[in-house]
């Protein structure tokens, strides 16, 4: 719980989970492949993954 609330006092961010409405949106699928092809479908455009493999997308 300690880290959480460190966590969010350095980057105050809260994430929604499963609502695409957001101009950026987190991908985090176990197959990489699947994930672009998300991205695609709902015409976004994947700006930033992590070593974990997690992609930031961005909608146009």
């Amino acid at each position: 719980k300690q880290f959480a609330q460190a966590q969010f006092m350095v980057v105050p961010t809260i994430l929604e989970l499963n609502n695409p409405d957001h101009k950026y949106l987190l991908f985090d699928y176990e197959k990489e492949a699947d994930a672009f092809k998300k991205i695609k479908e709902i015409n976004a455009v994947a700006l930033k993954k992590n070593k974990f493999g997690i992609i930031l997308a961005q909608k146009r």
